[in-house]
């Protein structure tokens, strides 16, 4: 039962994040701005939704795809970002999926209490982290570079606050 409701979740934000993707006309500057308040965001929505749901939500872990792929969008070469910030931006983006990976192994074991607000930041910090591996270096500018480099160094204080709060089932 877990495992189906699991595959019917990650079908959700799957089918959302294809949604959101296609046909946007976003400038970068906006994505980038929308990703860094995506992390913000998660621990203000999911401490709204704190009722107990008695059922565990399991996660699968993310595959490491650093950024890399076109996703589309070019951006002026004079403003594209450089082969030093690319190459922080990917080993900072390859620690984060790690980090996500070793807390969501932590949350899957039995003895693991559920909580909807770890489940609803894993949920978020998922979309997140899936967005920036669908980035490219000929598709971001330097700004939205460092703002996604800092968007991973909040990503990462959430995942410390996730462990701490994670609890073990009565």
């Amino acid at each position: 039962m877990k495992k189906k409701l699991a595959a019917i979740v990650m079908a959700g934000v799957l089918s959302a994040s294809m949604l959101c993707a296609c046909g946007s006309e976003a400038q970068p500057e906006k994505a980038a701005a929308e990703t860094v308040e995506t992390v913000a965001e998660t621990t203000e929505e999911a401490a709204a939704e704190t009722e107990e749901t008695g059922t565990k939500v399991e996660f699968e872990a993310l595959e490491k795809e650093a950024p890399e792929t076109a996703d589309g969008e070019k951006v002026d070469k004079a403003m594209m970002v450089d082969d030093e910030t690319f190459a922080e931006l990917q080993d900072s983006y390859e620690i984060v999926v790690d980090m996500y990976n070793g807390v969501v192994d932590l949350y899957n074991m039995d003895e693991v209490a559920a909580d909807p607000y770890v489940e609803k930041s894993l949920t978020n910090i998922k979309k997140t982290l899936t967005t920036i591996g669908n980035k490219s270096q000929d598709s971001i500018s330097m700004q939205e570079a460092l703002k996604i480099i800092e968007t991973l160094d909040k990503t990462i204080d959430e995942l410390d606050k996730l462990v701490d709060r994670i609890q073990v089932a009565e």
